[in-house]
């Protein structure tokens, strides 16, 4: 009872507070906006000369025309920062015999995945397949394709739907997932980037082994190793 009766007072002084105390910007209840009078007539902030009328922030000058952040040349337009994300690398369908391994030993990392980097050399419409395996450590790999533009690629989705576990693997993960498999179409001629890693957690172990297969338009091919455990942000200060 002494609760409530202390929470009735409170609520009481608030209303009376909020009756007769100091608005948020310093005047009398009566003209908050101007020096007259109140907050509707002639010389406020709603009549002609006031943030309302045609020379205000809402008429054809202000940032709701044409020029302002709201038009084909701000940043809501197909040009700018707001629209949509540049999509990732498409799919294919044609793959490899998967003959031709390239092998590796991963790190388990530490604040950041570090990466091996494999390169080989495509032209754009080019189809690319990776597959990679795991050796009896049972890693949870994982991979990353980039185009030669160094701007589009393929994986790292937070629903692991890109490169993740698409495949078995020769040893069941130590998570029970599985091996990344896609082939993906390339959009430029030069360099294209793969890269290989392993998921960190309680089953990583330091020194993993892995297999990469890697097939252009159907035929295997062996890639150059550009990069050895190499995080994202490494590689791309100097690719």
């Amino acid at each position: 009872m002494r609760y409530l009766t202390t929470l009735l007072c409170l609520l009481s002084l608030l209303l009376v507070l909020a009756a007769c105390g100091p608005t948020r910007g310093g005047g009398s209840r009566s003209d908050d906006d101007d020096a007259t009078a109140d907050d509707d007539d002639a010389s406020d902030d709603d009549d002609a000369s006031d943030d309302d009328d045609a020379t205000d922030d809402d008429d054809a000058t202000d940032d709701d025309d044409v020029t302002d952040d709201d038009d084909a040349t701000d940043d809501d337009d197909v040009t700018d920062d707001d629209d949509a994300a540049p999509e990732g690398l498409s799919t294919c369908s044609q793959t490899g015999d998967r003959t031709v391994d390239q092998e590796g030993e991963l790190t388990c990392g530490g604040d950041a995945i570090e990466w091996d980097w494999y390169s080989v050399t495509v032209s754009g419409g080019d189809c690319i397949d990776i597959f990679t395996d795991n050796d009896g450590l049972a890693a949870d790999l994982l991979a990353l394709a980039v185009d030669a533009d160094l701007e589009t690629s393929y994986g790292l989705q937070e629903d692991y739907s890109q490169l993740d576990d698409e495949a078995p693997c020769f040893t069941d993960p130590w998570n029970g997932f599985a091996c990344p498999a896609a082939s993906v179409t390339a959009e430029s001629s030069g360099e294209f980037r793969i890269a290989i890693a392993q998921w960190g957690g309680d089953g990583c172990a330091a020194g993993a082994g892995y297999t990469v297969n890697i097939a252009v338009n159907g035929v295997d091919v062996s890639p150059s190793q550009t990069h050895d455990d190499t995080t994202i942000d490494d590689f791309f200060a100097s690719p």
